[in-house]
């Protein structure tokens, strides 16, 4: 691990408490792996449908709840639930499904998929939580004002 690398993590933060967390995964260089968007409209690549299927896979973890997600072309945005307190960690998670998606994609592609880090913020109310949801489920329509799409 670089020494000199900034960490965006809070310092005092236990990420491994109960709560839920807004994640937001972007591509290497945020290149449009997982499809494109086409007149407000999702076109999704074989590689959307790797990485829908092991964002499945870790759901049935009894620990978290993944309820709300979107795959754009080159993000995922998505809110994890940590049910227990101290039973998983939301790095651990996230570098599980990082790591699982980059295996499968490259059995058909060598690609770097992932940029390094990932955005997280601590979701703190319900009121807060439905302006997520709302952000996740339209975010295919406001794709031309999204700040993670290459200009």
């Amino acid at each position: 691990m670089n020494k000199n690398r900034k960490t965006i993590r809070l310092k005092e933060y236990d990420y491994s408490q109960i709560g839920e967390y807004f994640i937001t995964l972007c591509s290497k260089n945020r290149k449009y792996i997982f499809g494109e968007i086409n007149e407000n409209k999702i076109i999704l690549s074989k590689y959307e449908k790797i990485a829908e299927n092991v964002l499945k896979r870790i759901k049935q973890n009894k620990n978290i709840e993944i309820n709300n997600y979107i795959i754009m072309p080159n993000h995922i945005h998505m809110i994890i639930k940590i049910k227990y307190d101290k039973i998983v960690n939301l790095k651990d998670v996230i570098s599980t499904y990082k790591s699982i998606t980059t295996k499968q994609i490259n059995r058909e592609q060598k690609i770097i998929v992932w940029q390094r880090n990932y955005y997280e913020h601590i979701i703190r109310d319900e009121n807060e939580k439905e302006e997520i949801i709302k952000y996740i489920r339209y975010n295919a329509i406001n794709w031309d004002r999204d700040n993670l799409k290459i200009k």
